[in-house]
This record gives structure tokens, C-alpha cells and sequence, in this order.
């Protein structure tokens, strides 16, 4: 009992001590600090529709057709009326037999007319070689229905490199019959094709029009990529130099002007529809909401970008969604504008009062909005008196 005693009372002579306070020592306080704002935001751009204003000159790809003309597999000259009682059609020429009879003082007619019946018996090459040989007919309209004749039949009979072999062989330079093959193949959905003839257009055009080059160019734009048409407008050296006139807007032909102006604002939505705009008297305010719209930020964006595009939406309104572009682009700008940035939360702040200010279409959204953002604003930036900015 005694040894166990000893032990005991050297437990206890062995339990750590309290330690002493320290005198003089400062108490340290800790103050909440302004919540960190995340430096980028990001936000879905509403979407708006546009279709009402903007161009579409996808229908430029078929110059030089009409807007009624359509590639056929029948003759474009009225071959039956011309040799034939009313009411007989030239396939019923063909199977009387009348492709062999001998016509004096009308071989152009009866050329023409061989011609199509091979393509009715299932031979367009053939039909083909037969009117390619016919290069100065001297029956009145019978030159331009062959052109359209022999881009008709090279649409029908292959594809662009069966179409080039088959003008090769007959020696066929003609640019017009170009220019209306690429217009063919890009209405039968030949995209492929009709830029390929397109190109041994502009290959052929020293000598035509500005006009005419200028809607080759066009085309040529139209048949690329999204992603490729703006470096074809912007690569003028390779497009030669009646395009850097037309570009420059230096060109003295109307079309030339109209043609850019409609395929720059396509092309470019976001910079370059001013000029178009003004010659279709749209509304000037439709850049800055084309501007806001096509350039919107398709991933996350700092304060300064969505101040941009609230800005420019503002400038827009009272314009169809400018008000839900604005209101969008503020929420994502408070998001994340500095704690202690009192100029930016002013400029926020102004710019809310003008969009809530300014009547257009849904302002209503455009308040609810606003009004979101700055509430959650006032709730995580008390230190920064965010509630300063009543709106």
C-alpha cells in the first residue's frame, strides 16, 4: 500500500502545469473582409432574330440565271415550233425520225435538233458534241439557248472534273457557259462542283466586266467555309486586281458596291454592315446591336468586355432585344467588377438607369434582371456599400 501511494502522488507530481499569460501582448481582431469577385463571368446570349435585316446573298451564286430558269434535260431554243405544226413536241420529232431529214437552207436547225434527240436516246455526251460545234448559228436567239443548252447537259452528265475533260475536248473557252454551269450545279445542291467551275471562271475573266468579275467573286465567297469567307474578302491579292477596287469601294460600278456591301455585312454581321445599312435606310442604331449580338462572348469574359457589350446594346435601344442584350451583359459586368472599383460601379450603375429608363421591347425582363443582379451585388459586397447604387 505504501509503494502503490508513491506512485500516485508521482502521477500527479508528473500532470503538466497551466501555462503563465503572457502580459503586454496585443489582442488581434479579425475584421469580415469583402467577399474575393471572380474576375471573369459568363453569360448565354439571348437569342434574337435577326433574319429581318440582315442580308442574305446565298441567291448571287446562281448569277447569271434568272430567278425562273431551272437546268432541264430539254432544249432551251423552241426547236419544235420551229419545224413542226403547233402542239408537236421535239421528242415526237425525234422518234418520226425527223433529226435525219435534210433541211436545206436550215442546217442550224437540224444540227440542234440531232443534237437533243441523242440526249433523248440517253446520250448527252454526244448531244453535247453536237452543240459545241455550233458557235455562230445564224438563226436569231439560237446562240445564248445553246450555252445554256451545254451547262444544262454537263450538269445532267457528271460531276465538275467529267464536265471540264468533256469543255477541254470540244475546245469550248466560252466563258459564259461557265459562268452558267457553276450557277447550275449550285442549284442542283453540286456545291463542290460549282465552285470548281467558278474558279476556271475567274481563270477566263481578263477581259470581262467589272460586273461580271465582281459576281464571280461573290460566288466564290458564298462556296467557302464560314470560317474561310473572311479571309477571301481579306486575301486581295489572290483575287485580283479589279477586287481590291471593288473592296476599296473604288470601282465605278453600282453592282460592284451593292455586292460588297451585302456580302461584307453577311460575311462580317458584327462590323461591317454600316455602309448597308445605310443604303437600305435601315435604322442606324442596328450596328451596335449587331455588334453587341455577333460578338458576344462565347465563353467566359472580364468586367471590361461585358461592360463593352452593355454598352453597345444600350446605344441600340429601343430596338427589338436590345433591352435583354443590355440586361444580360450588366449582370455578367457586376459579376465581376472589383470590390473597391467605385468608378465601375458607377458606370454600372448609370448605365442600368438608362436601359430601365429607356422604353423598347421587353423591359420588363430587362428590370428583372437588373434588379436581380444588384440585390445579390448588395448582399456580398456590404464592405464596398454596394447598396450605394439603388436602382
Amino acid at each position: 500500500m505504501r509503494l502503490l501511494g508513491v506512485v500516485v502522488m508521482g502521477a500527479i507530481a508528473c500532470r503538466p502545469q497551466p501555462a503563465e499569460r503572457l502580459a503586454n501582448v496585443e489582442r488581434v481582431v479579425l475584421f469580415d473582409e469583402p467577399p474575393a469577385r471572380p474576375q471573369l463571368a459568363m453569360a448565354l446570349r439571348p437569342e434574337l432574330d435577326l433574319t429581318g435585316v440582315l442580308p442574305d446573298p446565298t441567291e448571287e451564286a446562281r448569277w447569271p440565271l434568272s430567278a425562273a430558269a431551272h437546268p432541264a434535260l430539254e432544249p432551251r431554243f423552241a426547236i419544235a415550233s420551229a419545224l413542226a405544226a403547233p402542239g408537236i413536241e421535239w421528242t415526237e420529232l425525234c422518234r418520226m425520225g425527223a433529226q435525219h431529214r435534210h433541211l436545206s437552207g436550215d442546217r442550224d436547225l437540224g444540227t440542234y435538233l440531232v443534237a437533243w434527240c441523242h440526249a433523248a436516246s440517253g446520250d448527252p455526251a454526244e448531244a453535247f458534241a453536237e452543240l459545241a460545234v455550233m458557235s455562230n448559228p445564224v438563226i436569231s436567239g439560237m446562240g445564248a439557248a445553246i450555252r445554256t443548252d451545254l451547262a444544262d447537259l454537263l450538269v445532267q452528265n457528271g460531276d465538275a472534273d467529267h464536265a471540264e475533260h468533256l469543255l477541254a475536248q470540244a475546245k469550248v473557252e466560252d466563258i459564259a457557259i461557265f459562268d452558267l454551269l457553276a450557277a447550275s450545279y449550285f442549284e442542283v445542291g453540286k456545291y463542290a462542283d460549282a465552285a470548281e467551275i467558278n474558279e476556271r471562271a475567274i481563270d477566263r475573266q481578263l477581259r470581262s466586266s467589272d460586273a461580271a468579275k465582281c459576281h464571280r467573286f461573290a460566288r466564290r465567297i458564298i462556296l467557302k467555309s464560314p470560317t474561310e469567307r473572311p479571309f477571301y474578302r481579306k486575301e486581295l491579292d489572290d483575287l485580283g486586281a479589279e477586287l481590291v477596287r471593288w473592296a476599296n469601294k473604288q470601282s465605278t460600278d453600282p453592282e460592284c458596291a451593292a455586292l460588297d456591301d451585302a456580302i461584307g455585312c453577311w460575311v462580317a454581321p458584327a462590323s461591317e454592315c454600316g455602309h448597308y445599312f445605310a443604303t437600305q435606310h435601315v435604322d442606324p442604331r442596328y450596328p451596335d446591336l449587331l455588334a453587341a449580338y455577333f460578338a458576344w462572348p462565347a465563353g467566359p469574359a472580364t468586367f471590361g468586355v461585358w461592360l463593352d457589350k452593355a454598352r453597345l446594346a444600350q446605344g441600340a435601344l429601343p430596338l427589338p432585344g436590345a433591352s435583354r442584350l443590355a440586361a444580360t451583359a450588366l449582370t455578367a459586368a457586376f459579376q465581376t467588377v472589383a470590390c473597391d472599383d467605385v468608378a465601375g460601379l458607377q458606370t454600372l450603375h448609370d448605365l442600368a438607369i438608362a436601359v430601365r429608363s429607356t422604353p423598347g421591347h421587353d423591359l420588363a425582363h430587362a428590370l428583372d434582371v437588373i434588379a436581380t443582379s444588384t440585390t445579390e451585388m448588395a448582399k456580398s459586397l456590404k464592405q464596398c456599400q454596394a447598396n450605394r447604387w439603388p436602382l
